[in-house]
């Protein structure tokens, strides 16, 4: 190679560096796009024609790389933490109660995943997640695509950064307007979080994320002394950092204040900063409100989970006015009756809401809302819309205090509603022919819940029940003619049919959709009643439901009365269905093999887990013989607490003396390396 062509790429990869830095993180592009795609392509086929110039953080790597990335886990020097939430302006003052002459910043809380991004001598040479606060999974070649994270920084020096990876929403919507609508996204949080975790870099280089800063983890130098004098830091080492956010249009606030802790300043700035979030080109689920002082906050350091020096001060959840235009009363598989509101479309948090909850009767008489009525539409926790109250009422509306009112009937089969017991706010359909609970608990019983058979959805059931008579879970197993199917999907429900007689006991008594009895219980039943000991000398020749029948003393033990009465008045009522179903061959039979690292042991899990979700890591316990639950009770053996772990979980285990574990001492009981779950883990 010439010495000419080496200078060149090496001038070309600081010449697009900077200009990058200029467009992407200073909005204030220097040259045409088209003069930097030109001066990037010839970057790139210079590359090409020198391998052994190859360069991890050229510019060219931010479009990512074909060849997927492992995903492994590193344990994080310095712990990331979480941060403590106050909900209103009292408790943002109670928090500072003590350090009241003491300067604070606000930030903007960005929503986006967070990153812990690692430089040696100014090179990017490592990216992790957040994870369970003290170890993550390596993101680094996804992280190189992000277009405002610097590949190399502006100052040859050795730092570990934090910041969060997010999306513009106007990158989103862009994103989200090539997809056909069924690959759509939901929101730009979300969309990042999965973008990040791809094993396709490429990938995430077509998602144009970005990257911001807020915090340095190690590598600061001594004369930088407050929270201000980091974000300079950070912006001088090319950086976008929580000062310099895109903006949609014109501000005259700033990004970032600084005031001392008393209601005089410190509302006023509150105010000022939701008013600037409305400008901001990215989501932002709140604000930050820091000690100034890195002296103070060293001194003060953290608890288990959160800095004493921090908190995140979380804006109340927009509300919004809509036209109820109508109630939709639906049929749930155990005969619940569940009204939903349909609403004019309203934009909430970026997602256009069309629906809403109303949950039940006595709701809707306490709001006095009815059809015709505009109503206050917020999304709880940025995700389930709910009607909270009554904004106008109609105009036609005679008594302002009337409310819509329950059918008397069942909409789908006609039958008289009732309660279920007096003081219950429910309503019900007793039918059990009823067909809207016919169609829910078939679909449910095929479900990922229950025996989860691949390729028999909402489609194939209806089609079932219309052309084929099916009307119960043994009229499926019972099916001979599935000519009312494709050929295809006739084939492959009929193998799911037949490989779901094998499925674990707690599947098939989830498919059952017995009323009160959820996963969690079936699964406790099936670990008990698959034990090699049977409870109580009861025979091990009996199936798990003869002796489920014959001992209702061990469900009691087991499971909460009300479910145990279920449980018996089900199988009463049900025992023809269930003779059905042994003989097509869908015993129901005590699992072998259920021994492993964790028989005999229950478990509950909160907080974050950085190497699955709570239903995956749940998955993990139950291959090896445990038993998961979602509360704390008697029964519990160990408490797995992440960071942000809820403290109604912590005060539980130590009033039942339950042991707390961490997520990696949940591995060395397990004997396995502490490695990302993959996807095909068998609940």
């Amino acid at each position: 190679m010439s010495k000419t062509d080496a200078e060149r790429i090496i001038a070309l990869r600081e010449n697009l560096a900077e200009e990058s830095y200029y467009y992407h993180v200073l909005n204030s592009p220097r040259i045409a796009d088209a003069e930097y795609d030109e001066r990037f392509r010839d970057l790139a086929e210079l590359e090409k024609e020198h391998p052994e110039m190859a360069d991890p953080n050229s510019p060219t790597a931010r479009v990512g790389s074909p060849v997927p990335s492992g995903l492994a886990s590193a344990t994080h020097a310095v712990p990331m933490l979480s941060l403590d939430n106050v909900n209103s302006l009292e408790e943002a003052l109670k928090f500072f109660a003590g350090h009241q002459e003491h300067e604070v910043t606000i930030e903007m809380k960005i929503d986006g995943m967070s990153l812990h991004v690692e430089y040696r001598e100014g090179r990017l040479v490592r990216a992790l997640t957040r994870g369970d606060g003290t170890s993550g999974q390596d993101v680094t070649e996804n992280a190189r695509t992000l277009r405002t994270l610097p590949l190399v920084l502006r100052q040859p020096v050795s730092v570990a950064v934090r910041g969060e990876a997010y999306w513009r929403i106007s990158a989103f919507n862009a994103f989200n307007a090539r997809q056909p609508d069924a690959k759509k996204l939901a929101n730009p949080r979300n969309g990042a979080s999965g973008a990040m975790q791809r094993r396709d870099s490429k990938l995430v280089a077509d998602c144009r994320l970005d990257f911001v800063a807020y915090a340095v983890a190690s590598g600061l130098p001594p004369a930088v002394e407050t929270q201000e004098g980091l974000l300079e830091y950070l912006d001088s080492l090319g950086f976008q950092s929580t000062m310099a956010l895109p903006v949609t249009r014109d501000m005259a606030a700033l990004p970032y204040l600084t005031c001392v802790a008393n209601a005089e300043e410190l509302e006023p700035a509150i105010q000022a900063m939701d008013a600037y979030r409305q400008c901001l080109d990215l989501d932002t689920d709140g604000l930050v409100i820091k000690l100034s002082s890195l002296a103070l906050q060293q001194e003060l350091g953290a608890g288990t989970h959160a800095p004493k020096w921090a908190a995140a001060y979380k804006f109340p959840p927009e509300v919004k006015e809509s036209l109820l235009t109508g109630v939709v009363v639906q049929v749930g598989r155990t005969g619940q009756i569940t009204p939903v509101a349909e609403i004019e479309p309203v934009s909430l948090g970026g997602v256009t809401v069309r629906r809403a909850s109303l949950c039940n009767q006595d709701e809707l008489d306490r709001l006095g809302i009815d059809i015709g009525d505009y109503v206050k539409v917020v999304r709880r926790g940025a995700v389930i819309p709910k009607i909270v109250g009554l904004a106008r009422p109609s105009p036609t509306k005679k008594d302002p205090n009337s409310s819509y009112q329950f059918p008397k009937c069942c909409p789908a089969c006609g039958t008289s509603l009732q309660k279920a017991l007096e003081k219950e706010v429910h309503f019900f359909c007793p039918n059990q022919e009823c067909p809207d609970q016919v169609f829910g608990r078939l679909v449910y019983a095929v479900g990922e819940n229950a025996l989860d058979i691949d390729g028999c959805g909402e489609m194939a059931i209806r089609l079932l029940m219309a052309k084929a008579r099916v009307c119960r879970l043994s009229d499926l197993f019972a099916l001979r003619d599935f000519g009312c199917l494709k050929t295809a999907a006739a084939r492959k429900l009929r193998e799911g049919l037949e490989a779901a007689k094998n499925a674990p006991l707690w599947r098939k008594l989830s498919a059952l959709s017995i009323p009160g009895v959820g996963v969690e219980t079936c699964q406790a039943l099936a670990h008990k009643f698959s034990s090699p000991v049977t409870p109580d000398g009861q025979d091990a020749d009996l199936s798990p439901l003869s002796r489920i029948s014959l001992y209702q003393s061990v469900l009691v033990e087991l499971i909460n009365p009300s479910a145990a009465q279920s449980l018996m008045s089900f199988l009463r009522r049900n025992i023809v269905e269930v003779e059905r179903l042994a003989d097509l061959g869908f015993h129901f039979e005590a699992d072998l093999g259920m021994a492993g690292a964790l028989a005999g042991k229950v478990f509950c899990i909160t907080g974050a887990l950085s190497t699955g979700s709570r239903p995956e890591i749940s998955a993990l316990i139950r291959q090896h013989g445990g038993v998961v639950k979602g509360s704390v009770t008697s029964q519990v053996n160990f408490l797995v607490r992440g960071p942000g772990g809820g403290a109604g979980k912590a005060g539980g285990a130590a009033k039942h003396g339950t042991q707390t574990i961490t997520e990696e001492e949940l591995y060395r009981m397990l004997g396995l390396p502490m490695n990302r779950i993959e996807k095909n883990v068998d609940p």
